[in-house]
């Protein structure tokens, strides 16, 4: 058996908020399927979900060690939940990506950020990161 997690979010507020969850995984990819944004009131609450083969709907996610980090000197790698909850509605649909290879390293490059200058007006945010350590022996077995 794979480990697995369930997740449940209360709004424990008395306004209405906007959640979601997005998985961020070891190989850089990133799933928003397991929660998608909805609007919840107070005192409800939401489980995130997945499907099986079978296309039926749980909630339990199973874990698993990659190909890559299996057959790494390490068999172990941090992936991470990250919840966001807003008082306004949001998109998180940009943001849903496939794996990468890992990069050899000579092909890493660094980035630089810019300032952005003006007033900008925003919506109240929280998000809260949990990270998900996976650990396995040589043979992938977690």
């Amino acid at each position: 058996y794979y480990p697995a997690f369930r997740l449940r979010l209360k709004n424990t507020s008395r306004r209405n908020l906007w959640v979601s969850m997005s998985y961020f995984g070891a190989d850089f990819s990133i799933q928003n399927d397991f929660l998608d944004v909805q609007e919840l009131h107070p005192s409800e609450e939401v489980w995130a979900t997945t499907k099986t083969p079978e296309g039926i709907q749980q909630k339990t996610i199973s874990l698993w060690l990659n190909e890559f980090a299996s057959n790494s000197e390490t068999a172990e790698i941090v992936e991470y939940l990250k919840i966001n909850v807003s008082n306004t509605h949001f998109s998180n649909k940009g943001i849903q990506q496939s794996g990468l290879l890992p990069p050899k390293e000579s092909d890493i490059k660094t980035r630089a950020a810019g300032t952005r200058l003006g007033r900008i007006t925003r919506p109240i945010w929280k998000t809260y990161v949990i990270p998900i350590r996976i650990v396995g022996d040589h043979f992938g077995h977690v």
